[in-house]
């Protein structure tokens, strides 16, 4: 069947949000000085030197100028931009981030154009339909430009939303480990001071919890305890057991309707009857001060680890 110029590479565009190269259009039919007159008249755009986009096709999009700059440099989108695909950053950079392996064409790349002498299939994905680092690379690449302690936000993040596995990442950066890839040390000394059962929690904020827990120097928590109590099998989202305190997360996604706001009620209840010692928080009060919301929590569970006291009475 034949297909026009224009229907064959509006199929190759399809796959790469909507761009396509000089060497696309011309494989699919148009000449030279066909290109060169629909760029004339507005009718295509140039995202980069030779990467083309329909001009009637709305605003360009972070995912089109970075898919263009992946098919102008024959890179992967690295950095931030590959953050973002993996959703471990909440916004895309200003300027598209790709990565290329070191060779003769690549020293002519200036701006946001990473070389490395070492990229290997391991490392790279694809990320609808932009190729890209892995969550674990990305995280690597990104580790020596932002403040520890966010690098461990993005890590608590990344992990919690089974997009990275710790054990992987760590030995992934002992193996990439070089004096100038210093986000594998970033990243070995972020996981150092990590709770061993990280990538138990269920989401960012439990995270946060666990690593608040070490660095006030208590014993380490259990993540989802599974608790037998009131007759009925309860998880509790974080639980030093030997002190029988309970931290209980609060957020509207997980408390939202009757039924479940009246149930924690009832489990509370039943806690506090069998000796617990329950808290509530939110992401908001850690958010605004992550030292003041956690410091009772810790001042309780060394009073109880110095003073033991009965177990539980569950069941």
């Amino acid at each position: 069947m034949y297909l026009s110029p224009e229907a064959r590479l509006a199929i190759v565009a399809a796959r790469q949000h909507r761009t396509f190269t000089l060497a696309q259009a011309l494989e699919a039919g148009f000449t030279r000085d066909r290109v060169r007159r629909l760029l004339a008249i507005g009718a295509w755009l140039e995202l980069r030197p030779r990467v083309y986009r329909l001009a009637g096709a709305g605003m360009v999009s972070s995912d089109e100028l970075l898919m263009a700059h992946v098919l102008h440099t024959g890179g992967h989108a690295a950095g931030f931009s590959s953050a973002h695909l993996h959703r471990i950053v909440e916004r895309a950079p200003a300027e598209p981030e790709v990565i290329i392996g070191r060779n003769a064409w690549s020293d002519r790349h200036t701006g946001l154009v990473s070389v490395t002498d070492r990229l290997d299939p391991v490392d790279l994905t694809l990320v609808d339909g932009i190729p890209a680092l892995t969550p674990v690379r990305t995280l690597l690449h990104i580790g020596g430009r932002v403040h520890p302690e966010v690098l461990g936000v993005l890590c608590d993040r990344a992990v919690t939303s089974k997009l990275v596995d710790p054990v992987r990442l760590e030995l992934r950066a002992r193996e990439l480990r070089a004096p100038r890839r210093n986000g594998c040390a970033r990243v070995l000394a972020v996981f150092a001071d990590r709770h061993p059962d990280l990538a138990e929690a269920r989401n960012e904020w439990e995270a946060r919890l666990l690593h608040l827990s070490r660095r006030f120097g208590l014993p380490d928590p259990v993540p989802n305890f599974a608790l037998r109590i009131g007759g009925r099998r309860r998880f509790l989202d974080l639980a030093w057991v030997d002190q029988l305190v309970v931290v209980e997360f609060d957020g509207y996604a997980w408390h939202s309707d009757r039924r479940t706001f009246d149930d924690d009620r009832v489990r509370q209840n039943e806690l506090v009857a069998a000796g617990w010692q329950p808290f509530r928080l939110t992401s908001t009060a850690l958010r605004n001060g992550e030292l003041a919301a956690f410091e009772p929590i810790a001042r309780v569970v060394r009073h109880r680890t110095s003073a033991p006291h009965p177990q539980t009475r569950a069941g």
